[in-house]
C-alpha cells in the first residue's frame, strides 16, 4: 500500500542511484588516460512496482548492474593485429640491421673488395716477378677475407642479439601467463555473486593484448568466468588458475641458439618452436633462423667457394722459387654435427677434406630411415642426393665423391640425423695461407717454371667472369658469378627488409583503425562525461527536492495529528 513513506523510499533511492552514477562517472573521467580501461555505465532501471486497486505505482530506480562498454570481437581482432604488427615490428628492426652490415655506398663492401683482388692478379699476370704486384695480391686477399670475416661477426652479432630477446621474451611470456592465472582466480572469486568485476578485466584484457603480441595466442571464456589461453597450434599456456610454462634450450645443431619448449604439467619439454609464427617472438625466430641465419649460411658459400677455386687453380701453378702445389688460402674444414633428438648410440667422425680440388661447399644432412639405411638431403639446394646402406666405421662415400671424408659408427635409431659441411664458418675463419703471406715468391703465378710466365694469374684473374656458383636462393652450381651471388644475396636483405617495413606501416594503418573504433565503443570521452556528471547531478538535486517535499508533508500530518 502506498504512503508517504514510500515516497520517501522512492526518493531515497533516487538519491543512492544517481549518486552511484555519479560516482561511475567519476571513475571514467579519472581514468581517461588509462592504458586498457574500458567505459562504465551504471545500468539505472525502474524498481518492481506495487500493486494498488487503481493500477500499478512505480517504487522509483535501481541500479541494476555496473558494466564495460566493450565488444569482445573487436578486442579480439585488435589482439589479433597486435600479434601481426608485434612479428613484422621486431623483424623490421633486425632485418634493419642486416641491410646496414651489406651497405655497399661506403665503398667498403665486398664487392669492391672482390673486384680489386681479381684486377691484383691481373696486375700480377702482366709482371709476374714483380714484388709490389705480388705484395698487392696478398694484401688484396687478407683485406677480401677481413671483409668476410667482419660481415660474418657483424651478422652473428645480430643473431646472437636477436638470441637473448628470445630468451627474455620468453620470461616476458611466462610472466603475463601467470598474471592471467592470477587474474582468473580474482575475477572468478569476486563475480561469484553475481558482481562484475570490470577493472579486474580491463588488467586481464590488457595481460592478453600484452601477451598477444609477443606470442601468438587464441582465447575463450569459460562459464566460470576464466579465460583458457593457448597458442595457435593448441598448446595451452592458462587454464583456469594454472599457467604453463616456457623454456629457453640452447640446440646445438643451430649454432647453440636457443629453442622454445613447452613445458607440460608432468615436467615433460615439447619444442615448439617451429609452431611461432607470430608476434614479436615468432618474428625474432623467424628473423634469426630463416633470415639471418640464411644469410650467414650464403656468405659461408661465397667465401668457401672462392677459397675452393682459388686454391684448385694456384695448387696446378708455380712460384717464382719453383714451388707448387701450394694453396693460396687456408684450406676449408668439415663441421659435422649430431641431431639433438638422436636416440641412438651412434657418432660421427669429425671429418676431413681430402680432395679440395672437387670439396662440395653444400650443407648435408644425413637422416637414417632404419637402423640399416639413410638418407642424404641437400639442404642448400633443397634436394634430396638419394637412399644408401648403412655400413659401421665405414667412410660414406657419397662424400668421399665430394672430396670429403666422413664415417659414422655405432648403432643408429630410425630417425637419427646428422649434419656435414665443408663451408660452415668459412667466412668467418677465411684467410690468406701463412706460407704465401710470409714468402711472396710462393705465389703461383705461373703454370710453369719459365720466367715471366703469368699464365696462371691470368687463370685465378678469369675466375670474376664465370658462372661458377650456385644461386643465392640454392639453385645448381654454374648459375651465377661470384659478383652475381653476391649482389643477389644483397638484394634478398633489401627485400626482404622491404618486406617487413611494408607489413608494419599496413598492419600499423589496420590497428590503428581497430584502436579508433574501440575508442568509439569502449574509450572515455570527457564531453559525453562531463554531460552526464550534470544530468545525474540534476537528478541527484531533484530527489533531494523530493526528500525536502515529504517532510514538508510529514510536518503538515504530524501538526494536524496534534
Amino acid at each position: 500500500m502506498t504512503n508517504v513513506y514510500g515516497v520517501l523510499n522512492i526518493a531515497r533511492w533516487a538519491l543512492l542511484s544517481q549518486q552511484t552514477a555519479i560516482e561511475v562517472t567519476g571513475h571514467n573521467i579519472a581514468n581517461v588516460n588509462t592504458e586498457g580501461y574500458t567505459r562504465q555505465q551504471a545500468i539505472i532501471e525502474a524498481a518492481p512496482p506495487i500493486s494498488t486497486i487503481p493500477g500499478q505505482i512505480g517504487t522509483g530506480v535501481r541500479i541494476t548492474e555496473i558494466k564495460r562498454a566493450f565488444d569482445n570481437f573487436l578486442d579480439s581482432q585488435i589482439n589479433s593485429e597486435t600479434n601481426i604488427l608485434g612479428k613484422w615490428s621486431v623483424k623490421e628492426e633486425s632485418l634493419s640491421r642486416a641491410e646496414v652490415v651489406f651497405n655497399e655506398t661506403t665503398g667498403g663492401g665486398l664487392n669492391k673488395n672482390l673486384g680489386e683482388f681479381w684486377s691484383a692478379w691481373q696486375n700480377l699476370s702482366l709482371n709476374p716477378t714483380g714484388e709490389t704486384e705480388r705484395q698487392s695480391v696478398i694484401g688484396k686477399g687478407k683485406l677480401l677475407s677481413d671483409t668476410f670475416i667482419k660481415l660474418s661477426s657483424d651478422l652473428k652479432r645480430i643473431r646472437d642479439d636477436i638470441d637473448k630477446k628470445v630468451v627474455s621474451t620468453i620470461d616476458e611470456v611466462n610472466t603475463l601467463t601467470g598474471q592471467i592465472a592470477e587474474l582468473n582466480k580474482i575475477i572468478h572469486e569476486a563475480e561469484v555473486t553475481g558482481e562484475n568485476a570490470n577493472d579486474l578485466r580491463d588488467k586481464r584484457g590488457m595481460a592478453i593484448k600484452k601477451l598477444s603480441e609477443k606470442i601468438d595466442t587464441n582465447f575463450y571464456e569459460e562459464s566460470n568466468n576464466q579465460v583458457v589461453v593457448y597458442t595457435a597450434k593448441g598448446r595451452p599456456l592458462v587454464t583456469g588458475q594454472y599457467a604453463f610454462q616456457l623454456q629457453a634450450v640452447s640446440n646445438g645443431e643451430n649454432a647453440a641458439l636457443h629453442d622454445v619448449k613447452w613445458k607440460n604439467v608432468d615436467g615433460t619439454l615439447t619444442n615448439i618452436t617451429d609452431d611461432l609464427t607470430g608476434g614479436t617472438l615468432g618474428g625474432m625466430i623467424e628473423a634469426r633462423d630463416s633470415n639471418v641465419q640464411q644469410y650467414l649460411k650464403k656468405l659461408d658459400i661465397l667465401s668457401a667457394t672462392i677459397v675452393k677455386e682459388v686454391n684448385k687453380r694456384h695448387v696446378t701453378g708455380y712460384g717464382l722459387d719453383k714451388s707448387t702445389g701450394v694453396n693460396f688460402f687456408s684450406t676449408l674444414s668439415v663441421t659435422a654435427k649430431i641431431g639433438n633428438n638422436n636416440t641412438g648410440s651412434a657418432t660421427i667422425s669429425s671429418g676431413s677434406v681430402t680432395n679440395p680440388q672437387i670439396v662440395a661447399t653444400d650443407n648435408y644432412e644425413v637422416e637414417f630411415l632404419t637402423p640399416s639405411s639413410y638418407t642424404i638431403f641437400n639442404t642448400t639446394q633443397g634436394a634430396s642426393s638419394g637412399s644408401f646402406t648403412f655400413t659401421s666405421g665405414t667412410p660414406i662415400t657419397f662424400f668421399q665423391q665430394k672430396g670429403i671424408t666422413v664415417s659414422i659408427s655405432g648403432s643408429a635409431s630410425s630417425g637419427d640425423r646428422f649434419i656435414i659441411s665443408a663451408s660452415e664458418n668459412s667466412a668467418s675463419v677465411m684467410s690468406v695461407n701463412s706460407g704465401v703471406e710470409a714468402n711472396t715468391k710462393k705465389i703461383a703465378a705461373a703454370k710453369s717454371e719459365a720466367a715471366g710466365d703469368g699464365d696462371n694469374a691470368i687463370s685465378i684473374a678469369g675466375l670474376q667472369g664465370i658462372l661458377i656458383i650456385g644461386g643465392a636462393a640454392g639453385a645448381a652450381s654454374g648459375t651465377f658469378t661470384f659478383d652475381d651471388y653476391y649482389n643477389s644475396l644483397v638484394g634478398t636483405v633489401g627485400l626482404d627488409t622491404v618486406t617487413a617495413k611494408d607489413n608494419v606501416r599496413q598492419r600499423e594503418a589496420v590497428k590503428l583503425q581497430l584502436e579508433n573504433r574501440r575508442e568509439a565503443i569502449s574509450g572515455v570521452s570527457l564531453d559525453e562525461e562531463m554531460t552526464n556528471l550534470i544530468k545525474f547531478q540534476h537528478a541527484y538535486g531533484a530527489a533531494a527536492k523530493l526528500i525536502g517535499v515529504v517532510d514538508e508533508l510529514l510536518t503538515t500530518l504530524l501538526t494536524t495529528v496534534r
